[in-house]
Parts: C-alpha cells; structure tokens; sequence
C-alpha cells in the first residue's frame, strides 16, 4: 500500500500540510483503491494514473507487518 497526496480544502488544516489516501499495490506494480473489505479476494477500481515508484516516508503494510521505506539521502 502506498499514500497518495490529497489536499482537503475544508479539512481546517494550514495549506502545507497534505493528508493522504491508501492504495494498493499489486506484485506487478499496479496501483488500485482499496478493497472494500480487508479480506475480500475482489481486487478495487484499478488506477492508471497513478506511480508506483516509493517516496521517503511511504508505510508498506505487508499483510500487517508494517515497513517504513526511507531513501538513501
């Protein structure tokens, strides 16, 4: 699972700091929303638009063990 930048305009929050959705990440790299049970063998709405390349910060959840990814910098 990977977060992916949202901007909430009414959330009350400053304009700098950004909230985040969940997205899966098949083996194969693509990216889709989440199912909408955590144990359902239907995979979400597939999205194309969407990188799989990891970012500093990004949580990988791996079928609850639960990995920080952080770059080398």
């Amino acid at each position: 699972m990977q977060p992916s930048h949202l901007q909430k305009e009414d959330s009350g929050c400053s304009a700098d700091k950004k909230l985040f959705v969940w997205r899966e990440v098949s083996v194969d790299g693509d990216i889709y929303k989440l199912r909408e049970m955590r144990s359902s063998t239907k995979r979400g709405e597939l999205i194309a638009d969407e990188t799989n390349e990891l970012q500093d910060g990004t949580l990988i959840d791996l079928c609850g063990a639960t990995l920080l990814w952080r770059t080398a910098e």
